[in-house]
Formats: structure tokens, sequence, C-alpha cells
């Protein structure tokens, strides 16, 4: 921005004038910086205003035992049999300000990190939902089995992400357009470490390669499969023999 001012200046002689120029005062274009999005962040390394509610069925706690990325993550641990009706925890992606996600949600995605505390388990029970103001939500149940980036959790941190088109969403339900929070809803039993919680652009294409790379490492077996060796059956096959409801053995009468 270049601005100028007016100096006015008058003679001394005995014939006076007025002389008007024009003198810089600054020589200086400004650049707006461009608003910056924040980041929708659940969780991430303790930072934000994330409840629980696990009364007697669970605990729930920030530690830094373990980390997938700063220095601390979530150590959850819970058996609903215990005899609690709901336990769980949340927060708000957007410093709770109702966020319309009628739009946003086919373009974005769920994605934290897991790991187990101690055994592999073959899932992970948690519900996720899109919360509105009024209570109502768009529940989701976390299927491992679809949405992990690995064939099963274990003591190593894996991806997980869940693409929020895949959130059922029924208009007598949740009001997608005044969404809170996202809210985790824990069932059965489980434990484990959770980090960088949060919402991310996302793409279908994206998650139809995410999904291309879990099938790439499943194993591969030998497509010219033996069912019958002779000269090996009492060793490859079992419950060979004879017995009172069964008879299992080479028969060379052909």
């Amino acid at each position: 921005m270049r601005l100028y001012i007016i100096f006015i200046a008058f003679a001394t002689s005995g014939c006076g004038f007025v002389q008007f120029q024009q003198q810089v005062l600054y020589d200086r274009y400004e650049t707006l910086k461009a608003e910056e999005k924040p980041e929708s962040i659940i969780f991430s390394d303790g930072q934000g205003t994330l409840w629980h509610s696990l009364f007697y069925c669970g605990d729930f706690k920030i530690t830094n035992e373990a980390a997938y990325s700063g220095k601390s993550s979530i150590k959850l641990s819970w058996d609903k049999s215990k005899g609690c009706e709901w336990i769980g925890f949340g927060n708000s992606f957007s410093n709770w300000t109702a966020v319309d996600m009628s739009e946003e949600r086919h373009k974005k995605a769920l994605t934290f990190y897991v790991r187990t505390q101690s055994k592999p388990s073959g899932s992970l029970p948690i519900v996720a939902s899109l919360e509105d103001f009024a209570g109502g939500g768009s529940y989701h149940f976390i299927d491992t089995k679809k949405y992990l980036h690995g064939l099963e959790l274990d003591t190593n941190w894996k991806l997980v992400v869940v693409p929020l088109w895949d959130f059922p969403v029924r208009e007598e339900e949740v009001d997608i357009y005044a969404i809170k929070q996202m809210k985790f809803q824990l069932e059965g039993a489980g434990s484990f470490f959770l980090d960088e919680i949060r919402l991310i652009d996302y793409t279908p294409e994206e998650f139809a390669q995410f999904r291309a790379e879990v099938d790439a490492m499943k194993p591969k077996g030998n497509p010219q499969q033996i069912v019958f060796d002779p000269e090996h059956f009492e060793f490859s096959a079992w419950n060979t023999g004879k017995s009172l409801c069964q008879d299992l053995n080479i028969s060379k009468d052909i």
C-alpha cells in the first residue's frame, strides 16, 4: 500500500505563493495471510478437553508408557460385563462449536493409531459416533477387518482409518448439520493404547488404495495344492485307521 502526504509551503518573499508537493511517507505492500483451517484433533499428546465415563468397569488415563507420536497416549482397559450400562469417552474436534458435516463427511475420515497392551487381539470392540447437540448420533462399529492397516492387533502401533461416509445418517437419529463431538462407545472388553485421534481429509480413491495394501498383506498359498498323497497318507492325514464310528485307510480295491 502506497501512501502520500501533501506539504504546503509558503514563500517568505513579498509575493507569496502556494506549492503542492507529493512526498512518499512509506512504500510497502501488505500481503494478507490466508486464513488457515484448524486441524480437527480429537486427541494428540494429551491436548484438548477429552472426557471419559467408565465408572467401575474400566480404567482410562493419559500415560507416558507408550506413544505413537509425542510423549503420551491414551491407556484404556475395560470390561462392560461388570455391570455398566454405558461406558466410553469423547471429545470435540471443533472447540465445542456446531459443525455442519452434511457435506464434509463425504471427504473426511476418522483416523487413529492403536496397539494392544499385551497379547494380540482380533478385534477392537469400539463404536464411534458423530454426536449432535441434542445427544443424537450416527453410530458406526470400528471393524478392524475393514479399517485396520494390518491383519491383527498386537503390541505394534497400527493405523485405523474409518471413512466418515460409512457412518449412517438418519434424520430422526442425528442432526448432521450441527455435530458437537466424536464419541466412542466401548463394548465387550479390551485393553489398548490409542494415539493421534483425528479427522483428516480423505477420498474414496485413498481408501481403495488403503484396502489394496491390506489385501497384499494376506498370506497367499500355493495354488497347486496336493490333497491326497498315497506315499505319505498316514503322516499327512488325520483320524486314519479303524474305530467304532469310522474306517479310514487306503483302499487298493479299484
